[in-house]
């Protein structure tokens, strides 16, 4: 009986030695690429943009770590590049910020989208604007962009954080219909592809029919999971259940929802690694999509 004892109690420690091992020393260290292939039924077939999203960095200082981020981003050979929000957690964290955003204007342009953590206090928000005005980031507040891909249109939406009552739809959807009129290139934004950017999928409360693309942070996936990367905790009290990776919405939109790079309240995280995501845009006509 006694033998059978120290034989579960040792595999009992054993089991928690190596869980708390992959969580604080290998899974947070080791970021996971993933590739989705979207086709994009308003440009002609031809027509491809290789978009790439990083999310919730929570940078203290860079690392070898983040060296890995860049190099698999760059392995990816994107087109543009889109992160959504809660970027720094200290002035180093600010200092890292700039570098890190350098390396990555170097493979392709950046636009961003500021997270809850970015705007605890008005100095700190300051403080990343003018990290990303300085790195002639555009930070997209409840505003639009048009965007030419080898000549067809696209929109980039981004909007302020929904997780703190700060999203703005209407604001971006109109100033998103002046451009596409304006530049006569459609009259309405069900013609146009749109990809919205927002800190967190809470944002899906205010989704509407020509949102082709949601892409969002802020839940970590949960950072600690059980097996199966099963979510404990996301903190989005507007839409639970949106804990990590592609939802289909009402219609053809869709939601993704980064795991995000760094780690908040603990530096753990179990069965839930940090990823470096890649959406390939084609256009639809004769091509297959793998969601």
């Amino acid at each position: 009986m006694s033998v059978t004892i120290f034989t579960v109690s040792v595999a009992f420690l054993l089991l928690a030695g190596a869980t708390i091992w992959r969580a604080f020393r290998f899974e947070p260290h080791h970021p996971k690429v993933h590739v989705h292939t979207i086709s994009v039924p308003q440009w002609r077939t031809g027509t491809e943009l290789r978009l790439l999203q990083l999310s919730d960095l929570h940078l203290w200082r860079l690392t070898a770590f983040h060296r890995r981020v860049v190099d698999a981003a760059a392995a990816l050979d994107p087109d543009l590049i889109v992160v959504t929000g809660d970027y720094a957690e200290s002035a180093e964290g600010l200092s890292a910020l700039a570098d890190l955003i350098a390396e990555l204007k170097r493979l392709a342009p950046v636009y961003a989208v500021l997270g809850d953590n970015d705007q605890d206090n008005p100095e700190w928000e300051r403080k990343l604007e003018a990290v990303f005005a300085r790195s002639e980031v555009p930070v997209l507040r409840n505003s639009a962009r048009l965007l030419s891909v080898d000549d067809e249109a696209m929109l980039l939406i981004g909007t302020d954080d929904p997780n703190t009552g700060r999203s703005r739809v209407e604001a971006a959807e109109g100033e998103a219909l002046r451009l596409v009129r304006t530049r006569g290139v459609a009259d309405d934004l069900d013609a146009v592809y749109t990809v919205v950017l927002a800190h967190s999928p809470e944002i899906v409360t205010e989704a509407r029919p020509w949102m082709d693309l949601i892409l969002t942070g802020h839940t970590h996936g949960g950072q600690i999971c059980l097996p199966g990367g099963i979510a404990l905790y996301t903190n989005t009290p507007a839409c639970r259940g949106f804990s990590s990776g592609m939802y289909r919405l009402t219609g053809d939109g869709r939601l993704y929802v980064h795991r995000g790079i760094g780690t908040a309240r603990i530096p753990a995280r179990l069965f839930c690694p940090p990823e470096v995501t890649l959406f390939h845009l084609q256009g639809a006509a004769g091509q297959t999509e793998e969601a």
